[in-house]
Parts: structure tokens; C-alpha cells; sequence
């Protein structure tokens, strides 16, 4: 009876020593360690995860490669958000903004800039929101009239160069007008019965923003870029 046994308990011994071997050895070479606990961190960090979303964050890629984002290297940045009209984007830390009056079908009017010596704002970025129903972009821009300095004055798209941009995937138009103060740019944006009006104001050049040798107009298309880089539509 024990003779028949015996080659059984050898064969045991002989896995447990096998086993004890396996773990000696990853222990040796530090093996990783898959745990739970890493993965819900990597979970709860998931910027520090190797996702496609988080790679495309992190290399700035932009459905409109002309709008580029803020600089990385600049975190002076915040988020104006607004639910009751589905949108967000970010401007620099130090501006602050104000509410202006509306006109006719606009629901909303934004200045975005810094407080000068007499207490105002000196403008530098703003938003227009508009309430337009049954109308193609191209119908709302055809109604719009631009005032400029001088004689200079007479429909939108007559008066400015038109060019096509992506506004958070959406297509909109960009107008730079020939005559008036510094060639401002200005955005739009038709979704959902809302017109969203998106500009710079010469305010960014005179009040000591600009720095360098560059183009005033070029200058004004690299803040609106930044902005316009950073606009989504949150509903």
C-alpha cells in the first residue's frame, strides 16, 4: 500500500519545487505587476493612458490645420462657458468681459478684454450670439452691412475678403474687411438657429499685446486662431 503511493508524493514534491523556481525567477527580473490598482489608476488619470484621444490632445491636431492652438507652453488660459446658448471656449487668464447691450435678434453680446486707467474695458476679443431661423450662412452674411472709416461702407461680403474655416468641425466663414481699423477679422458660425459671431478687435494691437515685426492683419488672424482653436459646442 505505501509502495504504491510513494512515486505519488514525489511527483507533488517535484511541481511544488517547479512553482517555487517560476517565482524565484520573475522576482529576480521584476516582471510587471498587472494589479487591479493600475488600472483604475490609469483610469482615473486617463491623460496619463496612451489612448488615441489623449495622443491627438497632446499633438494639437485641429480640424482646420490654418487654426492653431494656444501655445502649450502658456497656461495663463481659462474657459468662458454658456449653457443657454451650447458653447465654450478659452481666452487669456486676465481679460475679463462684460455683457453689452443687444440689438434687434441678438441674444447675446460679449466683450472680452482688460480694465483701463478710467475703470472701462479696453476690448480685445468678443462674441455675438443671434437668433436666425430658416437662413444659410451664406444668406445671413448676404444681409449683413459693413461701416467703415470714411466712404467706405456697403455690403458685408462686397466690402472684405471671405475666406473658408472649421469652427469645432463645423464650416464657417471668415471676413476680413478691405477698408476700416486694421483689417479686424471676424467669424461665423451658423447652428441651430444661432448665429455665433466671433471677433478680434484692433484693441489687441494698441493695448500693448503685440510684440515682434509681424503684420497687423497676420497678427490679428494668430489670436483669433488661438481662440477659434479652443471654441466647442457643448450641446
Amino acid at each position: 500500500m505505501f509502495k504504491q503511493e510513494k512515486p505519488i508524493h514525489i511527483i507533488a514534491v517535484g511541481f511544488l519545487l517547479i512553482a517555487v523556481e517560476i517565482i524565484a525567477i520573475a522576482s529576480y527580473f521584476d516582471l510587471p505587476d498587472h494589479s487591479i490598482s493600475q488600472r483604475v489608476a490609469c483610469t482615473q488619470e486617463a491623460k496619463l493612458c496612451p489612448t488615441l484621444e489623449s495622443q491627438k490632445l497632446d499633438t494639437g491636431e485641429l480640424e482646420n490645420p490654418d487654426i492653431q492652438s494656444p501655445d502649450s507652453s502658456n497656461p495663463e488660459w481659462q474657459t468662458y462657458r454658456n449653457e443657454e446658448y451650447g458653447f465654450e471656449f478659452k481666452y487669456p487668464k486676465e481679460y475679463i468681459f462684460e455683457e453689452n447691450e443687444i440689438n434687434n435678434n441678438e441674444r447675446l453680446s460679449l466683450n472680452f478684454g482688460v480694465k483701463n486707467t478710467s475703470g472701462g474695458l479696453n476690448p480685445k476679443l468678443g462674441i455675438i450670439v443671434t437668433e436666425l431661423q430658416n437662413i444659410t450662412l451664406n444668406e445671413w452674411l448676404s444681409s449683413l452691412s459693413w461701416i467703415a472709416e470714411g466712404d467706405h461702407s456697403g455690403p458685408l461680403l462686397q466690402e472684405a475678403k471671405v475666406s473658408n474655416v472649421l469652427v469645432d468641425g463645423i464650416n464657417a466663414k471668415r471676413v476680413i474687411p478691405r477698408y476700416g481699423q486694421g483689417k479686424v477679422p471676424r467669424t461665423y458660425v451658423l447652428r441651430d438657429g444661432l448665429g455665433y459671431t466671433i471677433w478680434v478687435t484692433d484693441g489687441v494691437w494698441d493695448y500693448g499685446d503685440y510684440a515682434g515685426d509681424m503684420d497687423i492683419e497676420e497678427y490679428y488672424l494668430l489670436v483669433e486662431n488661438q481662440v477659434l482653436s479652443t471654441f466647442k459646442f457643448i450641446q
